[in-house]
């Protein structure tokens, strides 16, 4: 598995909930380990209180002398115990919310594969309907977080910005617009 923004938030952490607040090792089967973690990741496990030292990346079959396999927290696309969120509100509970309370998740000048055609006219229909828009990826996590925690109403075209609704209050009205006419499950996880 790599190490991107999806598979830490929905894949990894759900696995790992009830040992995160122990001193175990946290072990991470990659397909390649990185010579640094991505800052996104260094700065998640900051704002859990976890020392980067307990990580342990492995890519190469490994023994331990005990593994504990704790129960999971989630089922992908089915559903969650409360636990499953107890990291997500640890991130968040020190960062003051941003004052925007209508978000527009900004795909304008995103550089990935799923491009979003039609962006411009989208924009600027949600910012004349008082949303701001807001790029998450060219913010860091914190300032992400901020965004989530301080708006009311969060609208965008489907993908993984919607997943930093984790970090929010229950209650947000989402927006979440489709691609396309196929249905995309991706909703269900959020």
């Amino acid at each position: 598995k790599s190490l991107n923004y999806l598979h830490l938030r929905l894949l990894h952490l759900p696995q790992k909930v009830p040992s995160l607040h122990s001193d175990f090792p946290l072990v991470w089967a990659v397909s390649h380990i990185p010579a640094e973690l991505p800052s996104y990741m260094k700065e998640f496990f900051r704002l859990c209180d976890i020392p980067l030292s307990r990580l342990q990346l492995i890519d190469h079959p490994v023994r331990y002398k005990e593994v504990i396999l704790p129960d999971i927290s989630s089922r992908y696309f089915q559903d969650w115990t409360p636990e499953f969120l107890l990291p997500f509100r640890k991130a968040a509970e020190n960062i003051p919310p941003a004052p925007a309370e209508k978000i527009y998740f900004s795909r304008k000048k995103w550089t990935g594969v799923a491009k979003c055609y039609g962006e411009d006219s989208l924009e600027e229909l949600f910012v004349r309907n008082g949303f701001t828009p807001v790029m998450l990826e060219k913010l860091s996590l914190s300032q992400q977080i901020a965004c989530i925690k301080g708006a009311k109403v969060l609208a965008g075209i489907n993908g993984t910005a919607f997943h930093n609704i984790l970090f929010g209050d229950s209650g947000k009205k989402l927006i979440f617009l489709n691609r396309n006419a196929e249905y995309d499950s991706q909703f269900v996880m959020n």
